[in-house]
């Protein structure tokens, strides 16, 4: 029997991808905003990757994967 192969970890959302906070009570709950960082996760589970985040508001949090999700985003038609 051949050994599993397991494809390496990567991030769901890159720097610049935009999300939405989940989290009710949170000062910004239902903002949207920008990862602008993946930090690292040794344990390589989705729901334990941390990512600083800047929001369209100007303030910045440091957030788990479990309490986002990505941003519905708008097209303008001119």
């Amino acid at each position: 029997m051949e050994p599993v192969k397991t494809l390496p970890y990567s991030p769901s959302w890159q720097t610049g991808t935009r999300v939405r906070l989940t989290r009710p009570g949170h000062p910004d709950y239902l903002q949207n905003g920008s990862v602008i960082a993946t930090l690292p996760n040794p344990s390589q589970r989705q729901q334990n990757q941390w990512y600083d985040v800047r929001f369209d508001n100007g303030r910045c949090g440091r957030l788990l994967e479990r309490n986002l999700e990505r941003a519905q985003t708008e097209t303008v038609i001119s």
